[in-house]
């Protein structure tokens, strides 16, 4: 089958994915003229970042070079490319994303957070601070501003990039942000709490927990579920007794409180269109087994947490899993781009490689984000 033809089904969803696109991807180098033309059409593009990332390339620096070279900065053909590049660990690619940054700091952010090279912090600590400028902490009524909600997302995603990275100096930034709220505010001040909330993701300090607790009754549904799954990385028993809350309290994301607890407890309880004896069934689900739970643990599956378990299922759970394993460990081999699509046979072995070479590092039951271990009370 010609690589025109595996990428043409493989984007189109005519054939078994798996197989299709560890065939793309092994025609390495071959491939690229026939993903650069798909990109240049806006064709399933992270479906084209996983391949490209994943692509079997002797010097992807160099493969890589031409798409960097085109003649838009903002094309998706760039931004691809500089993810890849991000997403590949080649420490020769630094200095190349840190140049990215001036014409494309959302793209060359994501990559240097992906990249792990520690001469980022400095590049990207000015990037951010120069678009707070000196207006952290800000003022709910500064939300009616969309280009400056547009400026906070920017600074986020760099501060994003910084956590991944262990730098946790901004860190005051996207926990007052993932609950800054205005009456007046502008359409773009939920996007920038939702930005918040993804950052937080990635944070190891004091106000985290708080926060997404907080964020979790934003009115704001799609800020609100991604606070809850926030809480679910966390993931000790304080977060349990939020959720039994939200669940409580009936509001939209009532469902979405009740599927993280289930997944954390590893249990699942009594479903019914009924809120109120919804609520009562799970709060007398938890009184009857909290105790069994402790305070200084991370959770998943009702067990202390044990990434080995989630690397074993995560072929069974692409969708969840992909998201959660990437964000605690930062493994390269996970394709998080690749969301909700079956597990290719290379991804799985590249994972289950580098799970054996770094299993070592996260213990069991502790806070694991972007591959470091923490206590977990270090989130509050």
């Amino acid at each position: 089958m010609s690589i025109h033809s595996s990428l043409q089904a493989l984007l189109t969803g005519e054939g078994d994915f798996v197989l299709l696109f560890d065939q793309v991807r092994s025609h390495g180098e071959a491939a690229l003229p026939a993903l650069a033309e798909a990109a240049r059409q806006g064709r399933a593009i992270p479906q084209l970042t996983a391949l490209l990332s994943a692509l079997q390339l002797e010097d992807p620096v160099r493969a890589l070079q031409p798409w960097l070279d085109c003649d838009d900065p903002l094309s998706d053909e760039r931004s691809m490319a500089l993810q890849a590049l991000g997403a590949r660990g080649d420490p020769r690619a630094t200095k190349t994303l840190i140049d990215a940054l001036p014409t494309d700091v959302i793209a060359a952010a994501d990559a240097l957070g992906d990249l792990g090279a520690p001469e980022a912090i400095g590049p990207l600590l000015e990037h951010a601070r120069g678009y707070l400028g000196d207006r952290s902490p800000l003022e709910g009524s500064q939300l009616q501003d969309d280009d400056l909600c547009r400026e906070l997302r920017i600074a986020l995603t760099a501060i994003t990039a910084l956590a991944k990275l262990g730098s946790f100096q901004l860190a005051a930034v996207p926990i007052q942000l993932a609950t800054l709220r205005d009456d007046e505010e502008s359409g773009g001040a939920a996007l920038v709490r939702q930005r918040a909330v993804d950052c937080l993701r990635y944070v190891a300090a004091p106000g985290v927990a708080q926060a997404l607790r907080d964020a979790a009754m934003d009115p704001d549904e799609d800020t609100a579920r991604a606070a809850l799954r926030g809480m679910l990385l966390v993931g000790r028993k304080a977060e349990a007794v939020a959720w039994i809350e939200e669940i409580e309290r009936g509001g939209p994301v009532a469902e979405n409180a009740l599927w993280c607890l289930e997944r954390w407890a590893g249990v699942s309880l009594p479903h019914t269109r009924d809120r109120r004896a919804q609520a009562r069934k799970a709060r007398t689900w938890w009184h009857s087994v909290e105790g069994s739970f402790r305070e200084d643990v991370v959770y998943h599956g009702g067990e202390p947490i044990d990434l080995a378990k989630l690397v074993r299922q995560l072929p069974d759970d692409p969708y969840d899993l992909r998201l959660d394993l990437k964000v605690r460990t930062g493994a390269p081999p996970i394709l998080e781009s690749l969301m909700g699509e079956p597990v290719p046979r290379s991804e799985r072995a590249g994972v289950e490689g580098w799970w054996k070479a770094n299993s070592e590092r996260f213990p069991l039951g502790k806070l694991h984000l972007w591959g470091r271990t923490f206590e977990p009370e270090v989130v509050g």
